[in-house]
């Protein structure tokens, strides 16, 4: 499977409220490449668009562990909570390091 494609594809499904066929589109990707992180924000998408959350949040945080400067897992990772009505983990998701991501500490 190439990648740009897949991703591509199940966009377009997204779009056309299409979840369901873009999350096994991307699952099928992720089983032979688990380090895409543009299949892992693309999974992460779909299950949101398709009142999955708590799928949408783990996918994201997949993501975030693979390129953790990557804004977008945070994006992600910030509206699944918020989804949920959860908005206080949704801003700590947002702008907190996620899972991998090293923050350097201030040098006193």
């Amino acid at each position: 499977m190439v990648e740009d494609d897949v991703v591509r594809q199940a966009t377009l499904l997204c779009d056309v409220n299409r979840f369901d066929e873009a999350t096994a589109l991307v699952a099928r990707l992720l089983a032979t490449q688990p380090d895409s992180v543009r299949g892992w924000l693309t999974l992460a998408r779909a299950r949101l668009l398709a009142g999955d959350p708590d799928a949408a949040f783990d996918a994201a945080l997949t993501a975030g562990r693979l390129a953790p400067d990557l804004a977008d897992c945070h994006a992600l990772a910030g509206a699944a909570p918020a989804a949920m009505g959860r908005y206080t983990e949704a801003a700590r998701a947002r702008t907190a390091p996620l899972p991998g991501i090293r923050v350097p500490r201030r040098r006193a």
